[in-house]
């Protein structure tokens, strides 16, 4: 499969990796990774599904260097603060709108490019996963779905009224029981909080499962 790494049309030079589908490009993934990491690191994983799935275009972008607290200040690929593990469904989340900008424009950008937005699916992994269901919910055209993988709602007020087009957009809350990094509670938290603004969510947790992916949640 071809993989491309480009600069986008993102401003603040972020860039990310893209996997073009196939066949006829018809629908779109777009992934966004955890603290730390890059788009590249989720790339096999997108590259599994991309072979089953020929008609669809991978957008992996990548976070902004920023300072996090949780590391002492140190930058990183970061989509927005954390100050500690145990509050981290609970934070002022500096960075968050400015990187909640950022990926509208990827959205966006798909649908210039001829993609219809409910042929869009937001997916994201950890800080990604947070950012996906933030940015989704609160999107203003109806997406295919979102996509929440050991994440958390990042999000202290009452989530049901920012919430606009997707109110019936489907999302899929997944979490691992023995995450030592975001608690598995913050997880189902984040479950209960979209069904009760009526949004169509469902929750899976994996037993034995620690920060990270597995082949029965994939």
């Amino acid at each position: 499969l071809k993989t491309t790494r480009v600069w986008t049309f993102i401003t603040r030079g972020m860039d990310a990796v893209i996997i073009e589908p196939k066949a006829n490009h018809t629908a779109s993934v777009i992934f966004l990774h955890g603290l730390g990491d890059s788009g590249q690191g989720w790339a096999p994983v997108a590259s599994q599904f991309a072979r089953k799935s020929p008609h669809v275009r991978w957008i992996l972008p990548n976070a902004p260097f920023q300072p996090v607290t949780l590391n002492g200040g140190m930058r990183m690929p970061s989509w927005h603060d954390i100050k500690s593990l145990a509050s981290i469904d609970a934070e002022d989340y500096k960075g968050l709108d400015e990187s909640k900008e950022l990926v509208e424009k990827v959205i966006q950008a798909e649908i210039d490019s001829g993609i219809e937005s409910d042929r869009i699916i937001l997916a994201g992994f950890s800080q990604g996963a947070g950012l996906s269901v933030f940015t989704g919910m609160q999107f203003g055209k109806q997406l295919a779905g979102v996509v929440c993988l050991s994440g958390y709602l990042p999000y202290n007020g009452d989530f049901s009224k920012v919430i606009t087009a997707n109110q019936t957009t489907p999302v899929l809350v997944c979490h691992g029981e023995a995450d030592q990094v975001v608690n598995p509670k913050a997880g189902a938290k984040c479950h209960e909080t979209l069904k009760a603004a009526g949004v169509p969510a469902e929750f899976h947790s994996f037993p034995g499962l620690a920060h990270g992916s597995a082949e029965e949640e994939l």
